[in-house]
């Protein structure tokens, strides 16, 4: 088939996949040869060239392909403007120059555009070596930021989505970008952000659905006040979590119903400032709501378990990720997790040594046994492998930086049936019992973790008892049938590959002499495996 018999639809694909990557002037020039083939070819390809226009703003000048979508009387087409200011240029001044230019070129022909984005790229030097501008809280009294938001918002009316893909530093970019928001309020559906904007007081985004900012406490202005009813897409990363009550006025005595949120994104870092009352923070989380949340990502100091503890939340989801401190996680006792068709706990290194947090991090996970997939991963080498994880039979991954025994690696598998990935950073060969030695290669093997399909183990460099790993690998080795990843760190790689070839696995190729791709007898025939070593000595 030609292309030019392709119908419609699929010749805008293509030509879709054309000017993927090929932003601006260069996209540009890409597609208009396809415009002017033939008349069907330009009534598909022109608003596609003029759809996404570029300005690129060096010093106080800018230049872009709206100026070509304006020669070519085709600024109607626009849709979607993207000011790209360079890190030679001063930011308020080069923001200025894209709004005279848009006015210039052709006033009230911008009206259709739906999608602004404003792009800052940051300076190399040294901050002493900035000249005063966005960038500084340089004393500016706001009348240039208000003249610059009246000028976009004057010649973009119709925006309903704004981003602003780095941070505007300094008190003048956080009034550029809060400004510019409050002008589209009663009409922007989504507002996404790299850095805290400084949104007039009184300024209420009633129909936001998508929202992703990161808001710094230290730099002193509130969230945007939004609608919980018209939210979709929450994505917040801020330091000061009762700054999330106040956006959605917590504060008052109801309940606040996220109807339509489906995702949630919270990331809370250390507090500038003192924390909120404990009792205020539970209160407030009590009156959170979430009936159709799907996908919840926590990460958290202690100030945000609240979410955690008191949000009302579905009886099941699609996907949570929960990243906690130590110390967060030991303040979250009580707290279970709803089931999720994906689920997954991290616990990093907390402010002092816990070590009854892996007790508490599988009771949080012990209501989630009708999961899918449970992943609990321990980032922390202060908090011991408890016993009690044996009892969270739902796990389907386990990693553990934690020094343990090979004995409690073993048990765990045997222990634990849904186990698909198993990894152990710090293995210590001390205290193993003896009698692990090499199969029978005459008596049938049986295997005890069937599922599990990656293995890492780290064995620790200072360990003496080497004689008992490779018998420990060919254990677990012969004694996991779906086993496609055998990762052994610090493992003295000539005896490894000399008792795994002597054993009924054959050596098939080597691989960056790091990989070893082989080739193992199992029930169900042979069967591939990659055995990786890392930071292994050559010789024994």
């Amino acid at each position: 088939m030609r292309l030019c018999d392709l119908p419609d639809d699929v010749l805008r694909l293509v030509f879709r996949q054309l000017l993927a990557g090929r932003p601006g002037l260069y996209g540009f020039k890409g597609a208009l040869p396809l415009a002017w083939t033939c008349r069907r070819w330009r009534c598909i390809a022109l608003p596609m060239v003029h759809s996404t226009a570029h300005v690129q703003c060096s010093g106080a000048a800018a230049a872009g392909t709206l100026g070509l979508a304006a020669a070519a009387g085709c600024a109607q087409m626009v849709r979607a403007v993207t000011v790209d200011v360079g890190p030679s240029a001063d930011p308020l001044p080069a923001l200025g120059a894209a709004a005279e230019l848009m006015a210039e070129l052709a006033a009230g022909a911008w009206r259709g555009v739906r999608s602004l984005k404003i792009s800052v790229r940051p300076r190399p030097t040294a901050p002493a070596a900035r000249s005063p501008g966005i960038y500084d809280d340089d004393g500016d009294d706001g009348s240039e930021a208000q003249r610059i938001t009246d000028a976009l918002a004057a010649a973009m009316p119709g925006v309903r989505r704004l981003e602003f893909g780095q941070a505007l530093a300094g008190a003048a970019g956080r009034a550029v970008g809060g400004r510019l928001a409050a002008c589209y309020a009663e009409q922007l559906q989504r507002l996404r952000s790299a850095g805290p904007l400084a949104v007039p007081d009184g300024a209420a985004f009633a129909q936001l659905c998508d929202v992703r900012l990161c808001h710094d406490a230290g730099c002193g202005p509130q969230l945007p006040r939004m609608a919980p009813a018209a939210l979709t897409r929450l994505v917040l990363t801020t330091r000061m979590p009762g700054h999330l009550w106040a956006a959605f006025d917590v504060d008052g005595s109801g309940a606040v119903r996220f109807e339509c949120l489906r995702v949630l994104d919270l990331t809370c870092l250390s507090c500038y400032s003192r924390p909120d009352p404990a009792p205020r923070r539970d209160e407030c989380a009590r009156r959170l709501h979430f009936p159709a949340l799907e996908r919840m990502t926590v990460r958290c100091t202690e100030d945000a378990c609240p979410v955690l503890r008191h949000a009302v939340l579905p009886p099941r989801m699609d996907a949570i990720f929960v990243e906690l401190t130590a110390d967060a996680l030991h303040s979250a006792a009580g707290v279970a997790l709803p089931p999720a068709r994906s689920l997954a706990l991290t616990v990093k290194c907390g402010s002092e040594p816990r070590p009854a947090a892996m007790l508490a991090a599988v009771r949080m996970l012990e209501g989630a046994r009708e999961s899918g997939s449970v992943d609990l991963i321990v980032a922390d080498p202060t908090i011991p492998v408890a016993p009690e994880v044996a009892a969270c039979a739902s796990l389907t991954r386990l990693a553990v930086e934690a020094a343990t025994g090979a004995d409690a690696v073993l048990g765990l598998i045997h222990s634990l049936p849904r186990l698909v990935s198993l990894g152990f950073w710090r293995v210590s060969l001390a205290g193993t019992r003896a009698d692990i030695s090499l199969p029978d290669p005459q008596r049938p093997v049986v295997p005890f973790a069937a599922k599990i399909k990656t293995l890492s183990i780290n064995i620790h460099h200072t360990e003496e008892r080497r004689d008992l790993l490779v018998p420990l690998l060919m254990h677990l080795l012969l004694r996991s049938p779906a086993l496609a990843r055998l990762v052994a760190i610090h493992a003295p790689r000539k005896p490894v590959v000399d008792l795994v070839a002597a054993h009924g696995v054959d050596l098939v190729r080597a691989r960056k002499m790091a990989y070893l791709m082989i080739l193992r007898t199992v029930s169900q025939g042979m069967k591939p495996l990659v055995l990786q070593h890392m930071n292994q000595p050559e010789l024994a």
